[in-house]
């Protein structure tokens, strides 16, 4: 009877361990930085954690040379952060040091695992490099992980006679942005004159296919700016900015909900801006079959 008890509890033990997630390697390693963390002197994690929050503000400002010295006087408190690490690499994207921000945020990903964030900031990168073969490249395999963990809870939720989300990871607006942006680069190489008539067309096709992706029933600016999109690709400029005029009417309760879509446009070149580029200018097709 003690055998069959012990037998029993071990088979139990091990069921539960099935259900228990196994820890990402961004888990495990955000422990050990979390650890190290806490092991600095309560005076000193204040301080920094204080220092962190304005450093985040100002850039939120848009005042980067006071961030900067932030980030500075945190670095000597705690150096590998990987939110600082992507804070740091996101004002030298400001600054246009694309270079130093592909550093910087390879080494935030290094120290703490493939996080979709950081991931999306390096396939960003790409993007403003016009490198839209890169770009297209980064942003699926992110959207490719996301998708996994996804499928990973729902199998997890079953497994523990929970109920099983209906949504996916394309429901998020991150997912969304991402899907938008890989749209605008084949629109990039369907003007391409380096590559051969086909091809172009086919990257079109294949942008014309990701604008219907979404319709104006969901809760997203997609459907908008992806036929404002293909609009300025054909140069019909008016009916572009009646989509985006549509766009800022629909959620006008909540005028942040559009800003990343219009910093997309903007770093495209479809809206002007004096910080904006149009993809035809100092072109850098890299890589380009």
């Amino acid at each position: 009877m003690l055998s069959s008890s012990l037998f029993c509890q071990a088979q139990n033990d091990a069921e539960k361990k099935e259900l228990i997630p196994e820890l990402t390697e961004a888990q495990v390693k955000a422990g050990k930085i979390n650890e190290t963390f806490s092991n600095l002197p309560k005076e000193q994690r204040i301080k920094y954690l204080t220092l962190r929050a304005d450093a985040h503000r100002l850039f939120s400002k848009k005042r980067n040379f006071e961030a900067l010295v932030s980030i500075y006087d945190m670095r000597s408190i705690f150096k590998d952060d990987p939110a600082v690490l992507n804070l740091l690499g996101a004002i030298n994207v400001e600054f246009r040091d694309f270079g130093y921000a592909r550093e910087l945020f390879k080494h935030a990903i290094k120290i703490s695992g493939e996080d979709p964030k950081l991931l999306f900031n390096l396939a960003e990168l790409a993007f403003c490099d016009n490198d839209w073969k890169a770009c297209i490249k980064q942003m699926s395999y992110i959207r490719k992980k996301l998708d996994e963990t996804d499928q990973k809870m729902k199998k997890l939720a079953k497994e523990r006679g929970l109920e099983v989300s209906k949504g996916n990871s394309e429901d998020s607006d991150f997912v969304k942005i991402m899907i938008f942006k890989e749209m605008l680069c084949h629109l990039a190489l369907a003007d391409n004159n380096s590559l051969s008539k086909a091809k172009k067309a086919d990257h079109k096709k294949i942008a014309l296919e990701i604008a219907e992706k979404f319709d104006y029933m969901i809760d997203s600016p997609f459907h908008y700016y992806a036929q404002a999109a293909i609009d300025y690709h054909n140069n019909d400029k008016t009916s572009a900015a009646i989509w985006i005029l549509s766009a800022k009417k629909v959620f006008a309760n909540n005028p942040a909900t559009t800003v990343s879509w219009d910093d997309t446009m903007v770093e495209f070149g479809y809206i002007e801006s004096h910080y904006g580029k149009h993809h035809s200018e100092g072109e850098t097709f890299q890589d380009v079959e």
